[in-house]
């Protein structure tokens, strides 16, 4: 009958239920129609490259508006400029005049590695169909294989292109950083890229009872950028005149206005980091003299930027900005609850001392966000602009991590499922069973 099968399948024991899936995932053939549009390699590469200048164009046309509203500057001179700020996006300090930048600009970064993660992938699809599989048919280490190869050649061919910008726009001396900057975005950006596609599994690679520690991590991450974007829009919203007030006195006129806003965004990332060190409690510095927290804010020369009229007058904080210090307390609950999520069945002791193990390497991946996103806008009172290093290493991962420890121990003691145990020998199913019970149900 049509329907036994499926009551058989419904009461089929689960590990049965589990290989029967499998098998049909394997056992799915590959569409032999799929032909490669490029050989993978000749994608990676010819992608690489492609990624690198598309950077270089974006910086480039931003730059050419500003050049419209002061032509005296030479084109040439402009282009320089361009590449150089597509070399700060990989770390690279800048040098315009007197002056030196080097706070990279995460958001032409992020822009970039969104770019590259989806050309890697596309090479990674390439490789898949010149070898006429799927990546169901693919065993966890041919995956982990693949990834590596679509993603070292296309971190090479992007390092080349990196160099060969450096040698052209940079000072003598910056080729190492050059070459290290872009080696580190094409690499994460590239693996993740043609893992997606091909799909190994990162966090397979880890003992069980660490998988689940990246997504915790990467939940209180979120937790935290939704915090530190609050609280920036807030502090825009509550001193908007003041920004006006200063985007008005530099005059940029329209064309002048659209740069001054799109360099703005480029840093964008920057100021959201820079307000959830403020949010921690270890808060920021605006250059020499320039501290802002929660409680107290001191301020000297500051550049005339539009979004810098959002920092508060000097003196004591109010109250009710102490409120935001609980951040980094919800965003460790929240790695500890991703944790007791995933282990319903562990033991209360192991899944608290996971989370305080997530919220505490929350912790320290913002700090090295943090560390990312500070820099010099020049020299005198404009050296180290963003968090304070120091404090945000004692605020950021103690708070996250107590706080991870804490909710891990509660809801470990307080949840209904009781913990697994290890099954003994007269528990465990016999080949023999295995095999009577799929005659019974065949």
């Amino acid at each position: 009958m049509s329907g036994g099968g499926g009551v058989a399948r419904k009461y089929q024991p689960r590990r049965l239920r589990r290989l029967d899936s499998e098998s049909e995932e394997a056992s799915t053939p590959h569409d032999a129609s799929e032909t490669p549009i490029l050989p993978w390699f000749l994608a990676a590469i010819a992608g690489a490259v492609l990624t690198a200048l598309s950077g270089v164009v974006i910086t480039v046309a931003a730059t050419t508006i500003g050049w419209f509203s002061v032509p005296d500057e030479s084109y040439l001179g402009v282009l320089i400029f361009a590449a150089r700020i597509w070399l700060l996006a990989h770390g690279v300090p800048a040098e315009v005049g007197p002056v030196t930048l080097s706070v990279v600009p995460l958001g032409l970064t992020l822009c970039i590695g969104v770019v590259a993660s989806g050309v890697a992938g596309f090479a990674a699809q390439q490789l898949l169909h010149s070898r006429r599989v799927s990546s169901a048919e693919l065993s966890q280490r041919d995956r982990r294989a693949l990834s590596l190869r679509v993603a070292g050649v296309f971190s090479a061919s992007y390092v080349g292109s990196a160099l060969v910008v450096s040698a052209l726009a940079s000072p003598a001396g910056m080729a190492a950083r050059a070459m290290i900057g872009a080696f580190l975005v094409a690499a994460v950006s590239g693996l993740v890229g043609a893992a997606r596609v091909i799909g190994w599994e990162l966090t397979a690679e880890l003992p069980q009872w660490l998988r689940v520690v990246p997504k915790a991590v990467a939940a209180a991450q979120l937790v935290m950028i939704a915090t530190s974007a609050t609280v920036l829009a807030v502090a825009l919203i509550r001193h908007h005149n003041r920004v006006e007030a200063l985007h008005a006195g530099l005059d940029p006129g329209v064309l002048g206005g659209i740069l001054l806003l799109g360099v703005q965004l480029l840093w964008l990332p920057n100021f959201i980091i820079w307000c959830g060190s403020w949010a921690l409690g270890a808060g920021l510095q605006l250059g020499t003299g320039s501290i802002i927290t929660p409680s107290q804010t001191t301020t000297g020369l500051l550049p005339s930027i539009p979004v810098l009229g959002a920092v508060p007058a000097p003196g004591p904080g109010s109250g009710s900005a102490l409120w935001w210090l609980a951040s980094g307390a919800v965003a460790g609950g929240v790695a500890a609850w991703v944790v007791v999520a995933a282990r319903r069945r562990a033991r209360f002791d192991e899944v608290a001392l996971v989370g305080g193990l997530s919220g505490m390497l929350a912790g320290l991946v913002f700090c090295l966000l943090g560390g990312l996103s500070s820099g010099d806008l020049g020299g005198n009172r404009l050296i180290d602009l963003g968090p304070r290093i120091p404090e945000l290493l004692v605020m950021g991962p103690t708070v996250m991590g107590i706080s991870g420890l804490l909710v891990g121990l509660v809801a470990g003691l307080t949840r209904s499922e009781p913990p697994a145990e290890a099954p003994t020998a007269e528990a465990m199913p016999s080949d023999d069973d295995l095999d009577h019970t799929e005659m019974i149900f065949r």
